[in-house]
């Protein structure tokens, strides 16, 4: 049990060998009005490749959070025409593996950044994230197979703020583009996040807060990262701990365990520069 939980945060486990297949054309870009400044290879924002949701009849939902990714302005965005399933493998590592495997394909086949993937579940939606390039275990800042975003739908335009903030924050660590201009665009969306962190919105339940805290800490974390300004990492430390005291793991394992580990490696970082 512990050790599938462990599995949850660490990134390296997302880094396995996979066969190169062949290439193959499954999206197309949503919009092409996003930010793209002159300046060379490697200036435009990070590309997002979305999947159709699993449980996703007619693709509206997959629509809608196309839609909602797209209006933050470094964000380039693919929308995928399929779904990303996760095997029957009772073992949730394994099962998460395989589907990140499948997904490093996809990111390569495309040439792109980030691939957002996940499944409808009645009036609420499950968010997973996989990187073209897994963040280093042991940094903070560094996202996993069980960092999860989940959102009541009825919610989804007043919770704009945090979906941009996780995607930013996912991806931050390992671009290889404007860094900079990431940070910037990051740092505005966490001041419109901010109010998330502070009280739980009406109509979202404690677990889905708890991953909209996580992924805040991770925020936070990123901008470490990316600034080296150690307030960041306070503040990540003070929100993955506001995520942690709201749940009982016996209750919400999975969440857990990935805001417990977020929290001890952030901790962790700190000690190493007082």
């Amino acid at each position: 049990m512990l050790r599938s939980l462990l599995g949850l945060i660490a990134p390296s486990l997302a880094r396995r060998r996979r066969r190169p297949k062949r290439r193959e054309q499954l999206a197309q870009r949503v919009s092409s009005s996003n930010f793209t400044p002159s300046g060379g290879e490697g200036s435009s924002g990070p590309k997002v490749l979305v999947a159709n949701l699993v449980g996703d009849r007619g693709g509206a939902v997959t629509d809608q959070l196309s839609a909602v990714l797209d209006r933050c302005d470094i964000l380039q965005i693919y929308r995928a025409n399929k779904e990303l399933r996760p095997s029957k493998d009772t073992n949730v590592v394994r099962r998460l593996l395989a589907a990140n495997d499948e997904g490093r394909g996809w990111l390569t086949a495309q040439g792109v950044d980030i691939l957002v993937w996940g499944e409808c579940e009645g009036e609420n939606i499950v968010l997973r994230f996989v990187l073209a390039q897994p963040c280093a275990d042991g940094l903070p800042g560094a996202f996993g197979l069980g960092d999860t975003l989940e959102l009541p739908l009825a919610q989804m335009a007043a919770l704009e703020p945090a979906v941009h903030t996780t995607v930013l924050a996912a991806v931050g660590p390992t671009f290889n583009g404007m860094k900079s201009r990431l940070a910037e665009v990051l740092g505005q969306t966490m001041q419109g996040a901010r109010d998330l962190a502070q009280a739980q919105p009406d109509g979202v339940n404690e677990a889905q807060h708890a991953t909209i805290l996580t992924a805040l800490g991770s925020a936070f974390a990123t901008q470490y990262r990316l600034t080296k300004n150690t307030k960041n990492l306070e503040s990540a430390i003070a929100v993955y701990k506001n995520a942690v005291a709201r749940l009982k793991p016996e209750r919400n394992a999975d969440i857990w365990a990935v805001a417990q580990g977020y929290l001890a490696t952030a901790m962790k970082a700190r000690g190493t520069i007082e």
